[in-house]
């Protein structure tokens, strides 16, 4: 959740502001606004769920009871398609 949080304090949370800047002075521009808005936070979205994935592969590769009876045979990079958008995160094959 760090690259998360890291990603929404320096990047979303000005683009917002700056979003909100532009919106104010000219209001006949929500469309953009709310494009802006939504781009931010499909980016937020797809970062959360690919570090939660990780996060999970993670504990599956250090579990002492999983590597009781399994063997890691490789690791890929996996592109999944979500209501945010395409990403790609990493994953281990036993």
């Amino acid at each position: 959740m760090e690259q998360s949080i890291t990603y929404f304090t320096e990047k979303c949370i000005p683009r917002f502001e700056d979003l909100q800047e532009i919106f104010l002075k000219e209001p006949s521009k929500l469309n953009e606004f709310v494009r802006g808005l939504q781009e931010s936070l499909n980016k937020l979205g797809n970062t959360i769920i690919r570090e939660t994935l990780e996060m999970m592969d993670e504990q599956l590769r250090t579990s002492a009871k999983v590597h009781k009876d399994w063997r890691i045979s490789t690791t890929a990079t996996k592109q999944l398609i979500t209501s945010f958008g395409a990403m790609e995160y990493r994953k281990t094959y036993f």
